[in-house]
Order: C-alpha cells, then sequence, then structure tokens
C-alpha cells in the first residue's frame, strides 16, 4: 500500500508538540499521574503494568466494557475492583465458569454494567476462543490469543473467527489485538478525531487511521501502541468531548439513513467513518 504521509517533517513536530503537552484531568491517564507530560505518562504506564491486568479473563472483561464507554468513570473501576475482588479469575475457562454460575442481573452488577448486546459478545468471545484453540492446539491462553491476534487480517477482519461475532467491530478487534501483545492501534474515534484535527488528514475511517498511525510511528520512532496511548490521551484531554459526541451522533445518523436507503455497509464505513457492524 502507497504511504499516505507526504510531510514527515510536520507530521513529526506535531508528534513531539504533542507527546509533550502536560495531561489534563479529562486525559485517559490524568487519574494515575496527574499533570504529568503525556509521553512520560505512556512511558511511565508500559513500563509498570499490573500483571494482573494481562490476565486473558481480565482483557475479555476490559476490552468488551470498553466499547464506547468513557474509560476513567466506566471501565478502570470496575476492572480494579474485579481483579482484587476476584484474585482466581484469570482464565478463560474461569470466565466461562463465573458467568454460567451467575444469572444475567447477577453477572451485570459483577461486570458493573448492564447489557445485553455486550453480555452476549462477550459470551460469544468466549466461544470463539474454542474454535481458535482446535486450530492452534494451544493451552495457555494469552499464548493462543496472541497467535490469534498475529494472524488476522484486519483487511477482511468479518471472515476471521473473532471478527464475525455480532457487535464486535475493528475497534473492539484491535482493542484485543492490542492487549494480547501486538504493536498496533485501537481506531476508535478519539484517535480519528485528532488525526483529522491536528494532523489535518483527510477521510480518514478506522482501516486509514491504522494505517496512518503506522506511519507516523515510524516517523517519530515512537512505537505505535505508544504512539496510539499519547494520542488518546491527547485527545480525551484537549477536545470538547460534548462538542465531538454531538458530531458524531450527527454523522451515526447520516449512517442510518444511508443504509435504510439501501447503501452497502462498507460504502457507509468508507463515506462516514462509521461502522454499522458495531450498531
Amino acid at each position: 500500500m502507497e504511504n499516505l504521509i507526504k510531510d514527515k517533517e510536520t507530521v513529526q513536530k506535531k508528534i513531539k508538540r504533542i507527546s509533550n503537552l502536560p495531561l489534563k484531568k479529562d486525559s485517559h491517564f490524568y487519574g494515575q499521574y496527574k499533570d504529568l507530560k503525556i509521553i512520560d505518562a505512556v512511558n511511565n504506564w508500559e513500563e509498570n503494568q499490573n500483571p494482573k491486568e494481562n490476565h486473558p479473563a481480565i482483557i475479555f472483561l476490559r476490552v468488551v466494557l470498553a466499547a464506547n464507554r468513557k474509560y476513567n468513570t466506566h471501565v478502570k473501576p470496575n476492572i480494579d475492583r474485579i481483579i482484587i475482588e476476584n484474585p482466581s479469575l484469570t482464565t478463560i475457562k474461569s470466565l466461562k465458569t463465573l458467568i454460567e454460575s451467575k444469572s444475567r442481573e447477577e453477572f451485570y452488577e459483577f461486570w458493573g454494567h448492564k447489557n445485553l448486546k455486550k453480555y452476549n459478545t462477550l459470551v460469544n468471545l468466549i466461544e470463539a476462543t474454542e474454535q481458535i484453540r482446535l486450530k492452534y492446539n494451544i493451552q495457555d491462553d494469552f499464548k493462543l490469543m496472541h497467535k490469534w491476534a498475529e494472524n488476522i487480517d484486519i483487511y477482511d477482519y468479518e471472515s476471521d473467527i473473532v471478527g464475525r461475532i455480532k457487535n464486535i467491530a475493528i475497534a473492539t478487534l484491535q482493542h484485543l489485538r492490542m492487549d494480547f501483545g501486538i504493536n498496533t492501534i485501537k481506531p476508535d474515534q478519539r484517535v480519528i478525531e485528532v488525526l483529522k484535527r491536528e494532523f489535518e488528514f483527510k477521510k480518514v475511517n478506522q482501516i486509514r487511521a491504522i494505517k496512518l498511525v503506522e506511519e507516523m510511528a515510524n516517523i517519530s520512532e515512537i512505537s505505535v501502541r505508544k504512539l496510539d496511548l499519547v494520542l488518546v490521551n491527547y485527545g480525551s484531554g484537549y477536545y470538547d468531548n460534548r462538542k465531538y459526541s454531538s458530531q458524531l451522533k450527527v454523522k451515526e445518523e447520516i449512517a442510518n439513513k444511508l443504509l435504510n436507503l439501501g447503501v452497502n455497509i462498507s460504502v457507509i464505513f468508507e463515506a462516514t467513518g462509521i461502522d454499522l457492524k458495531s450498531e
């Protein structure tokens, strides 16, 4: 694929500038690092991750819960609580057993979130790992999911065992890949917003965002994963979330109207950046 970035010097300068800005109160890492420089907070976080957060059961709970939710408010407090209260919840099998032992309402209380779509997504994700295990014959859950993450074709993700699960779109898929050790990005709306507003890239959808950030990482010599965290912390801290949410709502309304007119989902995705598979 042809390189998308032409003015590398300008991009490099912009990355350096935003990386060295302090975290703001709405930045994802502000609760841990206050007004530390964004790049310093990212480096610190990378070096001091709690190994308990990387148990496959916790990754599944966190990634599915995080879709379209504010991380500091709705995700981190619940995941921190679950880790403390359930030290043996580490494997995919232990998560499956826990879900089967509770009613849906009981699990909602445990998870800290009541959402049938996400509940079904989590259950289907666990079922998908059984097919992945048959394919690769790897018993260790993290190694198994890392193998899956290495081999998926993100340009044809809907044909993948996990990618074809209802309500799992490219951002959630990429989040899973990141948490299972792949040096990539989660192309959510916050990252796309920064690419458009700060770097003035045009027609940025999720697939294009992945390619852009990969190129930006090569230019800046910051890993793709770290650069993703820089963009997320900058965007969440420095942009007006309410204004952007309103713009996103308008885009979603347009996308749904196009769908009702019979326009193909792939065409809608290319035009608006809205992936209706996740709706």
